[in-house]
């Protein structure tokens, strides 16, 4: 039986020249661009006159470093409570979770499981006030 035969080594590129791309015909695509979030429509958190925008769904409050707003107070939970913005038709709707914190979270001086917030609400954990901004929609 006689041996295969060699595959052909493909062709040599020329000294200092780079390899070509896709021709223009088969370019590949750029990925779609997401919305653009108008941070002035979002809620958002004042923390000693520092602004937290509200720009996910879903917002943990806390001292872990995985928290999405991390603060450094002794009587802070690592997940201590979580923000939650929907939508209500044309209306953004936002919520507060304590997440079954040592000391609580408190809306307006009330310890709570869980309320739905209006601007203007000062929100306490620990020994950090937040106030809270619908922002405009």
């Amino acid at each position: 039986m006689p041996p295969p035969a060699p595959v052909p080594a493909p062709p040599a590129q020329p000294a200092g020249s780079a390899a070509q791309g896709p021709a223009p015909d088969s370019a590949i695509a750029p990925p779609p661009r997401r919305p653009t979030v108008n941070l002035a429509q979002r809620p958002w958190l004042e923390i000693d006159h520092d602004r937290y925008p509200l720009i996910g769904a879903l917002t943990v409050i806390g001292r872990d470093a995985l928290a999405d707003v991390i603060l450094d107070d002794p009587g802070i939970s690592r997940r201590h409570s979580e923000i939650r913005v929907t939508n209500d038709g044309p209306h953004l709707v936002t919520s507060i979770r304590d997440l079954g914190s040592t000391n609580g979270t408190f809306v307006n001086g009330e310890r709570i499981t869980s309320t739905r917030l209006t601007s203007g609400d000062r929100l306490t954990v620990g020994r950090t006030t937040i106030v809270f901004h619908a922002g405009k929609r």
